[in-house]
């Protein structure tokens, strides 16, 4: 009977945990809905704001937990509202600041997250980027019940234009009206550009918070509990999603003027002269037959936020880059460290390559020394910038890295400049017995593009300049890149031989070196 006592005494037991067990469950599950009223193909923020409120809830999880599981939906203004109000969910998020909200809300004390706005028109609309003098009273298309309508009145009136707000009840309406011309434009939260509108004006940034019911302050309590513990682990956390998904895309979104979008127009497509053997920074892959490399990445995500074709022309010889510019059969040069001849304009860099210093041991050469200077001839890119800066030197090219190594052991040139990136990649320039790496300057050229003066016009130039500062690669960058490729690849037989020759050849000179000392 005892047993019979303790098995039921269990069971009961078992049964009151696995009652009070589900109903914590269900407790601690909440819903959320995401603000996204503006969103549209390629213009959503639903992502985006999942992975702000998870990763912060996730993080601060044990000393402030508040919920196992959040149920995302997307809403609107007037539904998410109305759910707030009625308890069907119990919080909102990506609620930007804005006194349409402050009669349903309480804000929490800091963002969640942060994005842009934009004024947005159809291609053929003649209104042009920042042109803000032909921008006034242009009909611009908002949702009713905008939140961000006090932000455009201030942009307005900071920028000195005016404007006829026309009003719709749902985005896809909005957008509609703009291509079909019944509005000049559209103003929006936006994360990428929309399909089929260009950009005419950045709106600003704009910060998202997570709102709730007004009143519910133990749940608002908990959210700002939640985002300053995590403020205080991550101190950046508004810059890491938000560069990605917001700032580099935002950035990215170029703005024409009138000038710059009839360029594009008639000259959509770009020939681009391209090494074709430099492994990893631009070489020609047989088995894809297509160019590949860091610089032909560089100039693909310039040429596609600009919205230009590019097609790539080969050359094998540096000299054959400038004629197929005098003849007229390409209109870019992938890599120059300045203007040519009046030929080429140099557009901003997107990197900067470091060239050092090789000598032989036991020498010493000043950066001010007046010197003969020897380069590879599939370097001539970088003689422009030094003729600019290092007009006390003399420069001589040469056609192989052995005929480069042997003219600086011969005493035929002070020193050879080799690229960071080719003592990385080239065997024969790693731990050479007879030259050195002088320590007391290098060389960091700047890598531009060179666009045809007499192919194309300074306001292809302009467009090109916009793009390359938001996608530019920092030396260090470079580098790893390098460093990552050439590890990546597969040495062939050859390669392996020449490198065991390297060695022992370092080896035998080493001990005739002790030999010498000895005698």
């Amino acid at each position: 009977m005892k047993h019979i006592k303790a098995i039921i005494l269990m069971l009961l037991t078992s049964v009151i945990c696995f009652t009070s067990f589900s109903v914590y469950a269900e407790t601690n599950t909440l819903k959320a809905s995401i603000l996204n009223d503006y969103s549209f193909d390629g213009n959503s923020i639903s992502e985006y704001a999942e992975d702000s409120v998870n990763t912060i809830l996730d993080t601060t999880a044990s000393t402030n937990f508040i919920a196992n599981e959040i149920n995302f939906d997307d809403t609107t203004f007037n539904k998410g509202i109305s759910d707030l109000q009625s308890g069907n969910i119990d919080f909102l998020c990506m609620v930007p600041a804005s006194d349409a909200f402050l009669a349903y809300v309480d804000y929490t004390s800091s963002p969640i997250a942060t994005g842009f706005l934009g004024l947005y028109t159809t291609d053929y609309k003649q209104l042009y980027f920042e042109e803000f003098d032909t921008f006034n009273q242009i009909k611009i298309g908002l949702l009713k019940n905008s939140y961000i309508e006090k932000i455009l009145s201030d942009f307005s009136a900071a920028n000195n234009f005016t404007y006829i707000p026309v009003y719709y009840d749902t985005v896809d309406d909005m957008l509609n009206a703009v291509k079909n011309n019944l509005i000049d434009a559209i103003f929006t939260p936006t994360t990428n550009n929309p399909d089929g509108l260009k950009l005419i004006a950045k709106g600003g940034k704009l910060d998202y918070y997570c709102a709730v019911k007004k009143g519910n302050t133990n749940l608002l309590t908990k959210l700002n509990s939640a985002i300053n513990q995590y403020k205080i682990q991550n101190p950046f956390y508004l810059s890491m999603e938000y560069t990605k998904l917001f700032k580099r895309p935002y950035s990215n979104s170029i703005g024409y003027t009138k000038e710059e979008q009839t360029a594009k127009k008639n000259h959509p497509k770009l020939r681009i002269l391209a090494p074709d053997n430099n492994y990893p920074s631009s070489y020609y892959d047989k088995d894809t037959g297509e160019y590949n490399g860091i610089y032909e990445d560089i100039i693909k995500k310039v040429a596609d936020n600009a919205g230009f074709e590019i097609e790539f022309i080969s050359y094998d010889q540096s000299e054959m880059s400038m004629n197929g510019i005098v003849m007229g059969k390409a209109d870019i040069i992938l890599t120059v460290s300045g203007s040519k001849q009046g030929l080429t304009t140099a557009t901003l860099p997107y990197t900067k390559v470091s060239y050092l210093p090789l000598v032989k041991k036991d020498t010493n050469i000043f950066e001010d020394s007046e010197i003969h200077v020897g380069i590879l001839a599939d370097d001539s890119w970088i003689t422009d910038y030094l003729d600019d800066k290092y007009k006390q030197w003399s420069v001589e090219k040469y056609s192989s890295i052995d005929s480069l190594l042997t003219a600086v052991e011969n005493d035929t040139v002070s020193a050879v400049l080799v690229s960071s990136t080719d003592l990385q990649t080239k065997t024969s320039l790693i731990a050479h017995p007879k030259l050195s790496i002088l320590q007391d300057f290098d060389v960091e050229v700047p890598a531009s593009i060179g666009v045809s003066n007499l192919t194309c016009n300074q306001h292809i130039v302009s467009l090109l300049n916009k793009t390359i500062q938001n996608v530019t690669l920092t030396n260090s960058e470079l580098e790893r890149k390098v460093y990552t490729l050439n590890h990546i690849y597969v040495p062939t037989v050859k390669d392996m031989l020449k490198t065991a020759m390297d060695i022992y050849n370092i080896a035998c000179y080493n001990r005739d070196d002790r030999i010498h000392k000895m005698a």
